[in-house]
């Protein structure tokens, strides 16, 4: 039976998905859901020697483009803020290399309602130096 969930918990199921793809992929999970003042970031991560801050966008359908085109310049400047904060507060600033990431994931038929379904169902997006 399918689950209608609130907007909330399907960010968190998402973030869920865009996580177990990255570490299939081979990144090395740090954190995720950092928030501070200047904003959130969903998911952190470590490629290689490079930090990484990843962004996830779910979009439920894709009638108005795919779900990593709603990060606009508002929402980099907000992810870039709180990646310096969490440079800063852990001592990183000038001994390592960061990049931002989105993970955009979209059901692969365009369904018009919200539920969750098997991980199968979705187009994972990843795109590497989305932003700077």
């Amino acid at each position: 039976m399918l689950k209608r969930l609130s907007t909330q918990r399907i960010g968190r199921t998402a973030e869920k998905l865009a996580k177990r793809y990255l570490q299939d992929q081979g990144l090395s999970f740090i954190s995720s859901n950092f928030n501070c003042r200047h904003g959130e970031i969903d998911i952190i991560a470590k490629d290689l020697q490079t930090l990484v801050f990843i962004e996830v966008r779910y979009r439920h359908q894709k009638l108005f483009g795919h779900a990593f085109e709603t990060i606009d310049r508002r929402k980099q400047q907000k992810v870039i803020k709180a990646a310096e904060y969490y440079l800063y507060q852990h001592q990183l600033t000038e001994s390592v290399s960061s990049r931002f990431d989105v993970i955009g994931i979209e059901p692969k038929d365009d369904h018009r309602n919200r539920y969750i379904k098997n991980v199968d169902d979705y187009d994972v997006h990843w795109i590497k130096n989305a932003f700077c």
